[in-house]
């Protein structure tokens, strides 16, 4: 249940469908995966989904779907992170603070680079 939670989360947070695609059965050790591949997105009633293609587990199926992509153009237009927030004024999704995380990523020793790790400045809202 957490899987198809946490996948039905992303879908929610995106606005977008997503295909998962789940090893079933045994393997060469003691392992034993059991499926659970499906095709979800957003539902006609936004910000909530559907599976376009139930879960299967316990043994292998194709799963095929059709899926009415302008559902996701509406669900991601309800959504702060590509649209201004109300509080804020900006788009959630802000690519200059994660370029700047990635920056000091590569800039550490641990990832190759020359520097131990400094504390990360406070954020400023324009």
């Amino acid at each position: 249940e957490f899987y198809y939670t946490t996948l039905k989360s992303r879908v929610i947070e995106n606005g977008t469908f997503l295909v998962s695609s789940n090893l079933v059965g045994p393997d060469l050790g003691s392992l034993k995966f059991p499926g659970g591949s499906m095709i979800i997105g957003p539902s006609v009633n936004m910000l909530s989904t559907r599976y376009y293609a139930e879960p299967v587990e316990q043994h292998e199926e194709l799963l095929v779907a059709t899926l009415d992509l302008s559902l996701a153009d509406k669900a991601r237009k309800l959504l702060t992170l590509f649209n201004d927030n109300p509080i804020t004024g900006l788009p959630d999704w802000r690519p200059d603070i994660y370029v700047r995380m990635l920056e000091e990523i590569k800039r550490h020793k641990k990832w190759g680079g020359k520097e131990e790790a400094q504390p990360e400045p406070a954020l400023s809202v324009h």
